[in-house]
């Protein structure tokens, strides 16, 4: 009985550690192969954006903007739904900054509210574009239509920057 117990107990466990091991391995994010690597381009176009602007640059970016935090060191206006949650500003802020941001994102003329928040902040505004993102994520197409409002400042095959110049 010594050794039959103890066996008895760790063939009980068995099923029930392998179907945990299962479930786990299916679990969506939970391996490193959720995580979506930037590409090349990626790379090259933020490496640019960390050297080539100043420290105290604001940037727009409707996809979330975890990447541009991280690897510019760069401001952002609304930090994706992540940035919502982890921030303290009251819900009717965070909307404002999130509708201000995908204004810009997609070349419209943001809100008079949204104007007003833009203008208390003495920053550069750059206005990012991904190639990949859906149009109503990103004004990839739209954004060149209108220099007068959206200079361009970088752009490869996946991502570009506009300094936004204000209203009309």
């Amino acid at each position: 009985w010594r050794f039959t117990l103890p066996a008895l107990g760790v063939l009980a466990l068995l099923p029930t550690v392998l179907l945990c091991l299962w479930a786990f391995s299916l679990e969506r994010g939970q391996s490193s192969s959720s995580v979506r690597r930037s590409t090349p381009g990626e790379r090259e176009a933020l490496a640019w954006l960390g050297a080539n602007t100043p420290s105290d640059a604001m940037l727009c970016d409707l996809g979330g903007a975890r990447d541009l935090l991280t690897v510019t060191g760069r401001s952002v206006l609304w930090g994706g739904p992540g940035g919502e949650r982890d921030w303290g500003y009251p819900p009717h802020d965070l909307a404002l900054r999130r509708q201000t941001v995908r204004a810009l994102c997609q070349g419209v003329e943001p809100s008079g509210e949204g104007r007003a928040l833009l203008a208390t902040m003495s920053r550069p505004m750059l206005v990012v574009a991904r190639a990949a993102a859906a149009d109503s994520l990103s004004g990839w197409n739209r954004l060149p239509m209108h220099p007068e409002r959206f200079q361009p400042v970088f752009r490869n095959d996946e991502m570009a920057f506009y300094r936004w110049q204000g209203m009309l």
